[in-house]
């Protein structure tokens, strides 16, 4: 399900569902780029997809007792498992993981047909570039502002996870490397000169790396970390940390606890407001519009590159961060 939550208010509205697993958001801009129009969003349902969601037209033909927004646009991806999308610095291309494969893939927004084109499988160009193994299992993908063409990715590894810089339009240089920054991580977040936060998954816990200069060195090197908060589970039950997003230091981090793919959708699921200077908790929320587990949480409305980057509350009230 794809839902918006209003932080304030304590409640959600349902944008989309049915479509599977809903992974990464993208803004779509009106034509003069001060409003978000609409979002694309990577569903998993028979096969990896682009879906272009109205965030202000409602669907006329849904049903009035589960009403949702409507789709503009699908378009079915060159992936598989795909965990993250996200729009390049340079704001002219779409990346996605290709989990399955250890690839980046990049779609040109410009090669994209028109809304009320057909797009079958294959029909867009697109290029493939691969840096890691599919044992790697890379999940997210973390821009820079003013280097579009090098990216962060974080590789889950199924078990010590680290994270790497690669630059895109010179594949063959080799990554940096940045190891044991946590266990099955998700996420990569810039939170302020020098540090970024990342989820350690399954110790589901928020952890801060240190980066001087915010460059990694040639070769491969070990993370300076520490784990600013843990989630207390209750003995017995299994829980992992999936979703970040910081406003104004505050850390806005997903839980959700473990469940085989059929139970998913009854999990216990919990949005936790986190004060990166306090070093305590705010609130603990459960009802915050999620049928199953949480992946992601971003604020597209505000800026295009919210899932890795700290977010200003000046920003949310000027005109779009584009």
């Amino acid at each position: 399900m794809l839902s918006r939550y209003y932080v304030n208010e304590d409640r959600y509205e349902v944008l989309h569902r049915g479509h599977g697993v809903y992974y990464g958001v993208i803004p779509h801009l009106d034509p003069d780029h001060t409003q978000v129009e609409s979002i694309w969003v990577v569903s998993r349902k028979e096969r990896d997809t682009l879906i272009r969601v109205a965030l202000y037209e409602t669907d006329p033909n849904a049903p009035a007792e589960s009403p949702q927004n409507k789709v503009l646009q699908t378009i079915p991806i060159e992936s598989e498992a795909t965990h993250d999308a996200v729009l390049s610095s340079d704001k002219k291309r779409i990346l996605a993981t290709d989990t399955r494969f250890g690839n980046v893939i990049e779609y040109k927004l410009c090669d994209l047909p028109p809304v009320d084109s057909p797009c079958k499988l294959g029909t867009i160009p697109h290029s493939k570039k691969s840096f890691f193994l599919k044992e790697n299992h890379f999940n997210t993908i973390g821009v820079i502002r003013d280097q579009p063409d090098v990216i962060w990715m974080v590789l889950h590894n199924y078990g010590d996870s680290f994270v790497a810089q690669v630059n895109l339009s010179s594949p063959s240089i080799p990554p940096r490397i940045l190891l044991q920054i946590g266990r099955q991580s998700h996420g990569w977040v810039h939170w302020k000169k020098d540090y970024y936060l990342s989820l350690s998954s399954q110790e589901f816990a928020l952890v801060c790396i240190h980066i001087p200069g915010e460059t990694l060195p040639e070769g491969n090197s070990v993370a300076q970390k520490s784990i600013l908060w843990k989630f207390p589970a209750e003995e017995g039950h299994v829980y992992f940390a999936k979703g970040l997003a910081v406003v104004d230091d505050i850390a806005f981090i997903g839980i959700s606890q473990y469940a085989h793919r059929a139970d998913r959708p009854k999990s216990d699921c919990r949005l936790v407001a986190f004060d990166l200077r306090s070093n305590e908790v705010l609130w603990m929320r459960y009802n915050v519009g999620s049928d199953g587990l949480i992946n992601h949480i971003t604020l597209p409305h505000v800026a295009f590159d919210s899932s890795c980057r700290a977010i200003s509350s000046v920003e949310i009230s000027r005109p779009y961060s584009f």
